[in-house]
């Protein structure tokens, strides 16, 4: 039944082709599943099968999987908390309206600034090498310049302007760049580094990839390369996009968020309490889902299905990825596709995904242990 949803989104278009990972249990006696489905791409030369080495554009999987990791080692440090402002992050004087604006409102969506601004637009592919720093103080300075849509903490609008101010909270308060950071941190401790990594135009890896899409602003089908303009303007690397992985990687990083989350992993990077925090939905508005960091099960409509516990987090990857973690089930569920390619305009995967989470859990509730 697994195979035949696969075949049939193939056949329609929803991607070309995909990798999955299940996780069920706890630690010790996990039982880790991966299939892979398809091939990398439509047609060309460099087309071949899925398998568990296909790297991935996760998009915004850098959120959950690269930034808020990366904070909540510094919040272990003690060189931040949740509650700093916005101006103490930057180190750097912020417009009267943002000064309350606090770390967890960048981390829960909730500082009222804007979703998104084409910043790319003002500057040629050409100009990342050679202008990276002149960029960044940029983008940093219209960020801030914007009006805000709300007051900070009164509602959310999930925002990657917030998470690219966050990105460089990491760089600021550690002093290094955040690729290097969640590498050294986070990524070498746990064993994935060659699993999960930025990929900045100087120091590129040379790995399988499947392609994206074609990108009309640099005039070119994207291999390797991040399919957010954003984060390609600031060099590949932000806090909200960026992030490289295959299935192994996502898998594994999840399955250890899910062992912290329930005070059980073996080697703590992080604060147990500190994730526990982060992961309750914010209680700002009915229709909030919301956590620090991640989302929750939307009451309707919700991308994991209809089946999981509402404690249960996860989060989509604009390029056909995601995750769900489901703590009462011990369940960690990965999707990774490259649905943009060629072409950033289909969301048929919109329909697929909560189709594929309530397949998986049904076979769980039924006593089925292997997809």
């Amino acid at each position: 039944m697994l195979e035949d949803i696969f075949l049939e989104a193939m056949a329609k278009g929803v991607f070309p082709g995909a990798a999955i990972a299940v996780a069920h249990g706890l630690a010790t006696n996990r039982n880790t599943e991966i299939k892979c489905f398809g091939k990398t791409g439509y047609q060309g030369d460099e087309i071949e099968p899925v398998d568990s080495e296909t790297f991935y554009d996760l998009a915004s999987l850098t959120k959950p999987l690269a930034t808020l990791p990366a904070l909540l080692v510094l919040l272990a440090r003690g060189e931040l908390s949740l509650d700093d402002k916005l101006e103490d992050l930057l180190q750097r004087e912020v417009p009267r309206e943002k000064r309350a604006i606090r770390l967890r409102q960048l981390l829960g969506h909730g500082s009222g600034l804007p979703a998104h601004l084409p910043f790319f637009e003002q500057w040629t592919p050409l100009a990342v090498q050679e202008q990276r720093e002149e960029i960044r103080e940029q983008v940093m300075t219209e960020i801030l310049a914007r009006p805000l849509l709300f007051t900070p903490g009164s509602a959310t609008l999930y925002s990657d302007l917030g998470y690219i101010l966050a990105g460089m909270v990491v760089e600021l308060k550690s002093g290094e760049d955040l690729a290097r950071f969640v590498e050294k941190h986070i990524y070498a401790p746990l064993g994935l580094s060659n699993q999960l990594f930025f990929n900045p135009h100087n120091h590129p890896r040379h790995v399988a990839y499947a392609p994206g899409e074609y990108c009309s602003w640099r005039q070119r089908l994207l291999r390797g390369e991040v399919g957010d303009e954003n984060c390609a303007l600031l060099g590949g690397v932000a806090g909200h996009a960026g992030l490289f992985g295959n299935i192994k990687g996502v898998a594994g990083l999840t399955s250890y968020l899910l062992d912290l989350w329930q005070d059980r992993a073996p080697v703590k990077l992080m604060r147990p309490d500190d994730l526990q925090h982060c992961l309750v939905k914010q209680q700002l508005k009915p229709d909030t889902t919301w956590a620090l960091g991640m989302d929750t099960p939307s009451a309707q409509g919700s991308s994991g299905g209809d089946l999981l516990s509402a404690d249960s987090v996860g989060h989509l990857g604009y390029a056909g990825t995601s995750f769900w973690i489901d703590p009462h089930r011990e369940l960690v569920m990965v999707l990774l596709t490259n649905r943009v390619h060629p072409s950033r305009f289909n969301d048929q995967i919109k329909k697929f995904r909560p189709l594929l989470h309530n397949t998986l859990v049904n076979f769980l509730d039924h006593g089925k242990l292997s997809i």
